[in-house]
């Protein structure tokens, strides 16, 4: 039982932490109800930090903007609190802390520009630039008190695409051999070769009466009596960006980068789990990275 000292004053509970808890009573049971919320408060979370887990910033200046779809571009940044100190006592303290962060979007196809004011911290924005089928880079910065907008960082250009379907097929973007196996199923279903799996993806078409014709000698169909007939397929696109100069595969697959490091990889689309390993390497050939979207498609008729 807790008692009062010699000089009359409470007694102090002691926490499992060694922190000291001033008590303003004499009653046990209070005091042991009081002790029990105050180590509680003060208990510190047992979490284990992972080894794994990413950095929150790699200590570079950079600003990269990717395009999400003709009208969306998604933009991620990282900037050095000595550069923004620097500005700031460039440009003068009061006129700096008067002013706000900016992200400038600028449309090179127009030739102009909008600003959009941003949290710096966020470190990622999605900005809704409107602009299909344009040229567009970004500027991080901030606007002073004065309305001049003092720029820090700037972001690698990116095309946006047009909007509606493209009237273009690309050779970089297809490979006939893989799509048919991807089409098939051969990589889910464990088809013994990609010859054998084109196979099945031509009589499944001729079956569905998607393929009129197939100029082939040993393989030709023509369907009749069918006055009508509806066939759907899917295609799915991945993009993204690394460092210029590193090495990106994608189901083991090399592919091209562009020269701000971006790429775009377009595939037939099955039914079914499609599960797509994107592995890139660092330049320097030191440190890889990998990120695999896993996609599912159901198809009902």
């Amino acid at each position: 039982m807790h008692r009062e000292d010699a000089e009359g004053r409470s007694p102090m509970a002691q926490g499992s932490n060694g922190a000291e808890m001033p008590v303003e009573t004499s009653d046990a049971r209070a005091i042991n109800l009081l002790e029990e919320r105050f180590y509680t408060a003060h208990r510190q979370p047992d979490i284990v930090p992972s080894a794994y887990e990413l950095p929150l910033g790699y200590n570079e200046t950079r600003l990269v903007a990717m395009v999400r779809d003709p009208a969306w571009v998604f933009a991620y940044w990282e900037v050095q609190g000595d550069l923004i100190e620097r500005t700031r006592l460039e440009e003068g303290p009061d006129l700096w802390d008067g002013g706000c962060w900016t992200m400038r979007v600028m449309d090179l196809t127009r030739q102009d520009s909008f600003d959009l004011a941003i949290d710096v911290y966020a470190r990622n924005w999605y900005i809704e630039a409107g602009r299909p089928g344009h040229l567009l880079q970004l500027c991080l910065g901030r606007t002073l008190s004065s309305g001049r907008f003092v720029p820090l960082v700037y972001s690698n250009k990116t095309q946006s695409p047009p909007l509606g379907a493209s009237d273009l097929i690309d050779e970089e973007w297809m490979v006939l051999e893989e799509t048919i196996a991807m089409a098939s199923g051969w990589f889910l279903t464990g088809a013994t070769s990609p010859g054998m799996a084109k196979v099945a993806m031509l009589e499944k078409e001729m079956a569905s009466g998607a393929i009129i014709n197939v100029g082939s000698p040993g393989l030709q169909a023509k369907v009749i009596g069918k006055p009508f007939w509806l066939t759907v397929n899917t295609e799915l696109i991945l993009y993204g960006a690394t460092e210029p100069g590193a090495q990106v595969t994608i189901l083991g697959q090399p592919i091209k980068l562009r020269p701000d490091g971006t790429f775009t990889a377009r595939y037939a689309l099955p039914d079914g789990i499609l599960v797509i390993p994107v592995q890139a390497l660092s330049p320097e050939g030191t440190q890889t990275s990998t990120v695999t979207p896993v996609v599912s498609r159901e198809t009902y008729s």
